[in-house]
């Protein structure tokens, strides 16, 4: 039996020019002992697929990615702005096959165009562009 928790956090850091605030999500699987985990699996298996929503997405908004994999992959989930400058590295972390979803909160983003990837075994398996209101 498991279970999966992901959350945004907050804190402050102190550095040489005062406080910053630092955010962030997480994303874990409870209760396995199995070496893949990370990431919720489901039983339908489909050819590689994703989908983001909702697009746009307000600030403060927790976006979704739904995805499909045939076989079990260490994956890398970052995003990107416009210019292609990595702005947040979200999750690396080991996905089962089958439909899976992942989640992330926009609060970090300032308003802006973005582009979310995912790589694994060496290359870019999705790359799809949001929009952060």
């Amino acid at each position: 039996m498991f279970g999966w928790v992901s959350a945004a956090y907050a804190t402050y850091v102190k550095d040489g020019f005062g406080y910053d605030n630092v955010f962030g999500t997480w994303v874990s699987e409870l209760q396995n002992t199995s070496p893949l985990a990370g990431i919720q699996p489901s039983k339908n298996l489909n050819p590689f697929n994703a989908s983001l929503y909702p697009n746009p997405a307000p600030n403060y908004q927790t976006v979704h990615i739904n995805f499909t994999l045939e076989s079990p992959e260490m994956l890398n989930f970052y995003i990107t702005d416009i210019q292609g400058k990595e702005v947040k590295n979200l999750l690396t972390d080991n996905a089962l096959p089958g439909e899976n979803t992942f989640s992330f909160v926009t609060n970090p983003l300032s308003p802006g165009t973005y582009i979310i990837y995912a790589t694994g075994s060496g290359k870019i398996i999705m790359q799809k562009k949001f929009v952060v209101e």
